[in-house]
């Protein structure tokens, strides 16, 4: 019996073309792990037809009802890495799409990623939904003014910061890849296991030193009570 299949996988991408290549990346993937059951058991599933994949949905993520991607579960691990656009570069139409999804006229200085998280809730926030979700993120977004704007609504719904990389920089050899400082939060219902904390301190293209987290992670990503500071 398989825990994790093909059918667990699910997406969302703006792009034909990049779909198509997700898709083909998980058959690649399938495919590996058929070659090592073969090797194990002596045989493997019929890798065919290659077209079997339907749960790439194209479209707009922050447009698109993510319950009609995939059906209720018990078992939902939502992740991505959302367009870095800060609210000085995302379009008028992204600033539409942002008040939209966050309900709310003012989104203030609100990065563009910030839309997945309210997405994310509001997914997770439905009968039948339960999980976690985890997103790379601009590092701006636990720092400042858009920390009440995110964080105030996640923790008010329940959610505390499972694991944080705080800020590290983002290197790409791809043609034109812009040079960013990110961050990586995931979020589960509060538990007795202990959050944990990573920092780049030292060297923000080096490996992360793991800080031990005595009581909770709060949204500027400090070990700490839970704060929130207004203009």
């Amino acid at each position: 019996h398989l825990a994790v299949r093909l059918s667990s996988f699910h997406g969302i991408e703006l792009e034909e073309w990049p779909a198509q290549i997700a898709a083909t990346a998980l058959h690649l993937v399938e495919h590996q792990a058929n070659q090592a059951m073969e090797l194990a058991l002596g045989s493997a599933p019929d890798p065919l037809p290659l077209d079997k994949i339907k749960s790439i949905v194209v479209g707009n993520a922050l447009r698109v009802d993510w319950a009609t991607v995939l059906g209720p579960t018990e078992h939902l691990y939502i992740m991505g890495n959302p367009p870095f656009l800060g609210h000085a570069t995302r379009s008028s139409e992204q600033a539409q799409e942002l008040r939209d999804v966050w309900r709310r006229d003012d989104i203030g200085r609100l990065d563009y990623v910030t839309g997945w998280y309210a997405k994310a809730l509001e997914l997770l926030g439905r009968p039948g939904y339960r999980g976690e979700f985890a997103f790379v993120s601009t590092n701006s977004i636990a720092q400042g003014e858009p920390v009440p704007a995110l964080f105030g609504p996640v923790f008010a719904a329940g959610w505390r910061v499972k694991f944080a990389h705080r800020t590290f920089a983002w290197s790409s050899e791809a043609p034109g890849a812009a040079a960013v400082h990110c961050s990586v939060i995931g979020f589960d219902r509060p538990s007795r296991k202990r959050a944990r904390l990573f920092d780049y301190s030292g060297n923000l293209k080096g490996e992360p030193v793991e800080i031990p987290v005595v009581d909770q992670l709060n949204g500027y990503l400090v070990d700490g009570p839970i704060v929130l500071v207004d203009q």
